[in-house]
């Protein structure tokens, strides 16, 4: 399967989130994964961290799919600053899920 992978950059950098709220945030962990979770779980190795990417007044989406790139019934990630190094974004920010 091809596709594509998008990440946020800073200059010739990998963005991350900075204090101001711009930048990017980067999703690690169980459960998830792109195109799919099959053949492409991000675990916990940040090398496959996802980027949120940013969509403008300092806010970020990822766009999944139940059963093929996120798990439906069991996930287990967090939200970083950074790709790679970074700290987790742990009761610092706002998550909205729609489904």
């Amino acid at each position: 399967m091809k596709y594509f992978l998008l990440e946020a950059m800073d200059g010739a950098n990998l963005a991350s989130l900075k204090a101001d709220g711009t930048g990017a945030i980067w999703i690690i962990g169980e459960g998830i994964g792109k195109p799919g979770i099959a053949t492409n779980q991000v675990g916990w190795s940040p090398e496959k961290a996802l980027c949120m990417m940013p969509i403008g007044n300092k806010k970020y989406q990822i766009t999944l799919k139940a059963g093929e790139s996120i798990h439906a019934s069991n996930i287990n990630f967090k939200f970083f600053h950074q790709k790679i190094g970074g700290v987790s974004l742990e009761q610092q920010v706002s998550v909205q899920i729609m489904i």
